[in-house]
């Protein structure tokens, strides 16, 4: 009885300690609001070390228009992309598998040029949705990124316009 007790503590105690090691749950706080992607529209991925976010659901959120296009020229090459427009005009382009981002500001901004992230946009092909990471995304919705390592938490603090 004494062994199958202390048998019992001991997978108890390693399992406590070790929980937060497998825990993957990733936070998402917006405007000091935790948000929720609903299923269908994604989640939150890991992937290079970096955290990944559904294109739609962040502009949209944020409120942005969002338009894909399958047949984009690029350089001389036919890519994908998601072409996400601002109310007030500022318009980003983000392709799948590039390392570059661009901002064109709206008419009465200044900001916007290519943005080099160090993780490419993809195209989750089995869920045909659109991802890239968080903080590149974030900005170029020109939002401040904050990430805690502690509580895994991704916090986005929208900025003033």
């Amino acid at each position: 009885m004494k062994k199958r007790l202390f048998s019992f503590l001991l997978v108890c105690s390693v399992l406590l300690h070790t929980a937060p090691i497998f825990a993957t749950d990733i936070q998402l706080v917006i405007d000091g609001n935790a948000i929720t992607i609903p299923e269908n529209l994604g989640s939150v991925r890991e992937a290079d070390e970096r955290i990944l976010i559904p294109v739609r659901f962040l502009a949209e959120h944020m409120g942005y228009k969002v338009d894909y296009s399958d047949s984009n020229m690029v350089n001389g090459t036919e890519v994908e992309s998601a072409t996400l427009t601002a109310p007030t005009g500022t318009t980003c382009l983000v392709m799948h598998n590039s390392l570059q981002m661009y901002v064109l500001p709206g008419p009465n901004e200044t900001k916007g040029g290519p943005i080099t992230m160090d993780t490419p946009a993809f195209i989750d092909e089995t869920e045909n949705r659109f991802y890239a990471p968080v903080r590149f995304l974030a900005q170029a919705l020109n939002c401040s990124v904050t990430w805690d390592e502690e509580t895994r938490t991704v916090s986005l603090d929208k900025q003033a316009q």
